[in-house]
Order: C-alpha cells, then sequence, then structure tokens
C-alpha cells in the first residue's frame, strides 16, 4: 500500500482549491493505486473520515493535483474547506492509511512550532476543558427556514439551533482553554433588566474559530464567539483570542449536547 507523504491546499484561483500531494518512494506501481478525497469545513477531532464528505473518488493517484470547484461559496471569508485524502488499490478495493486533514494554511516553521509547543505545556497547566461548537454555514436548509423569504419563521429551533441548517453545529470538539473572569453588571432598559456578561478566551491553534461558533465550559455556560485576533508567527498561527459573550439560559443552545466536561481533568 502505498503511503500519502504530503498534502498541500491552496487558493489562488477564486472559487477553486488546488490540492496537491506526494508519495512516499516505493516498489509499487503507482498507476495500481486510486485516490478518495474528501472535504468538510470544520476539523474533525475523532472518526476524521466519517466526520466529513466524499467528494471524489477514482482519482489517480499518479496525477498529484486536483482541482476543487465550490463556486458561491467564496462569501464568507471566514469559512474554511478541509481536505482529506485516502489511498485505494484498485484491485481488491483496499484503502490506506489517509491524509489530512488539511486547509489553506501556511507550514509553520521550526520557530512557530516550538511556540506551538510552550503553549500546549502552558494550556495543560492553566487551561481548562471547553468545548467548542463548530456553526454550520451552509448544507441542507431546516425546516424553519422559508427559502421564499431567505429567513428563519421561528426562533428556538430544537432541528437547527437557530443556524438555519440541519443539525446547527458539527459534533463537538474538546480542547483546552483559559477564560478570563467576565465582569458582573445589569443594565436597565425600557423593556426590563440586562445582565451582559462579556469575557475573553485563549485558545491553540486548534480548532481555528470564527464568530458565531460557540463556546461551553465546565460550568456549562454557552458563549458565542464576536471576534477573533490570532497571535501568528510567520502567518502560521500559534495562539487564538477570542471576545466571547455569554448565551442567557433560556437558548436553545443549552439543549445541544455536549459531555460532563468535569470527566476530562
Amino acid at each position: 500500500m502505498i503511503t500519502l507523504e504530503t498534502l498541500e491546499v491552496t487558493n489562488f484561483t477564486f472559487n477553486k482549491r488546488s490540492l496537491t500531494w506526494t508519495i512516499e518512494s516505493t516498489v509499487e506501481d503507482i498507476s495500481d493505486y486510486e485516490l478518495n478525497i474528501y472535504r468538510s469545513e470544520h476539523n474533525p477531532q475523532s472518526d476524521v473520515l466519517d466526520n466529513m464528505t466524499l467528494i471524489a473518488s477514482g482519482v489517480n493517484a499518479e496525477d498529484y493535483d486536483y482541482i476543487d470547484t465550490v463556486s458561491g461559496y467564496e462569501y464568507n471569508i471566514h469559512r474554511e474547506f478541509y481536505y482529506a485524502l485516502e489511498p485505494v488499490y484498485e484491485t481488491d478495493s483496499s484503502t490506506g492509511t489517509y491524509i489530512g486533514p488539511t486547509t489553506v494554511a501556511v507550514i509553520p516553521d521550526k520557530f512557530a512550532k516550538a511556540a506551538r509547543r510552550h503553549q500546549n505545556v502552558g494550556f495543560r497547566l492553566t487551561g481548562k476543558p471547553v468545548a467548542i461548537l463548530k456553526k454550520r454555514t451552509f448544507g441542507t436548509f431546516c425546516s424553519c427556514f422559508d427559502s421564499t423569504l431567505g429567513r428563519r419563521t421561528q426562533t428556538n429551533c430544537a432541528d437547527c439551533y437557530d443556524t438555519s441548517f440541519d443539525g446547527g453545529y458539527f459534533n463537538y470538539i474538546i480542547v483546552s482553554g483559559i477564560i478570563s473572569s467576565p465582569p458582573r453588571k445589569q443594565m436597565l432598559l425600557e423593556w426590563g433588566s440586562w445582565q451582559p456578561m462579556d469575557a475573553m478566551i485563549t485558545l491553540e491553534s486548534y480548532p481555528v474559530v470564527a464568530p458565531d461558533d460557540i463556546v461551553v465550559d465546565r460550568l456549562n455556560r454557552r458563549w458565542k464567539i464576536i471576534e477573533v485576533k490570532l497571535t501568528s508567527k510567520a502567518l502560521a498561527i500559534v495562539t487564538q483570542n477570542a471576545h466571547i459573550r455569554m448565551i442567557p439560559k433560556d437558548d436553545i443552545i443549552y439543549s445541544f449536547t455536549v459531555p460532563d466536561l468535569s470527566d476530562y481533568g
């Protein structure tokens, strides 16, 4: 079985992603192999291929290049596409070890890698487990979405969690995060009192978060990401600092199932 060595994704052409790969030197005939190509708008933490969509099969492994057209998806500047490749032996359809998921990103140099390692130690010592819910930004519209009006017709939908897309969010990703203590305050408005709570959270480079993603902490508080600022080395992400806002307890997002984070240390 061949071994995929590298996978790089670039997007120098609008609405297209170019995938290029290399294969470790082998005595086998590479022409006997094809590739399955998978895509997702998030980077799964486990069961990677099961959580991605097969977009192409039968791709000649010797092509070393594949163009994925993603027309209409470029207008959301926060959207990322991740790809994985799986080798397939044509004779018996057996599959080998996949490579990926990989997205359009700079490969970190040795200094960025060292910074990430140091950050990882700090997160293990001072961070607490949090669950990241990546919001779906396209897919099958929920039944609450009116295609004629171009908007949802109800709130607190248990199917899409008010995202307009079935499922609402991808499966949770559990990582370590450092959340600042939010100030407690209350504002009196014409319609009643409002208790806004904003905080900051620092995360490592995985997963890459975006506005409207959700953070769940060990107290089961649900926070919406408002803004993200990156700390980078030569364009490679080292840490992410996000402005987050607590979601009211009566919001439908609290019904999204997340495991007890106290079990994660």
